[in-house]
């Protein structure tokens, strides 16, 4: 019981608050230009990052249809390789032979030794000319 009589010894909080309540004001006035200081910032990032994401998007895609043309055109250019060597009056066969086996390539170990099979190759190309 004798902390409730201390307590009642103690000024009334609104007598002498006038000075409290003005700073409390104030305080809460900055807290709320900060607020929106911080919402606006946020608002400009948020839209310059979606601006930065479409504008990223648009380079994404002009470089894939440039790599996808570029593709196209490269796989033309072997299918027409292909045609032109399958043709038999186009020249000796064993040149497609040679061509599609790595002739100079040495045997990885624990691999088996075709040597004698390129140079059979090579053989038989030259022969052909």
């Amino acid at each position: 019981a004798s902390t409730m009589a201390e307590f009642d010894a103690l000024p009334e909080p609104d007598a002498d608050n006038a000075k409290l309540n003005e700073f409390n004001e104030k305080w809460e006035a900055e807290l709320a230009a900060k607020a929106a200081e911080e919402e606006a910032t946020r608002q400009t990032m948020v839209e310059k990052a979606k601006e930065e994401l479409a504008e990223w998007e648009k380079q994404q895609e002009v470089q894939r249809e440039s790599k996808t043309s570029q593709n196209r055109q490269e796989e033309q250019v072997v299918l027409e390789d292909i045609e032109r060597e399958m043709d038999p009056e186009n020249g000796n066969p064993w040149e497609r032979v040679v061509k599609l086996v790595e002739i100079k390539a040495e045997p990885a170990e624990g691999e088996l030794d075709v040597s004698r099979m390129k140079s059979i190759f090579l053989q038989m190309k030259n022969k052909q000319k």
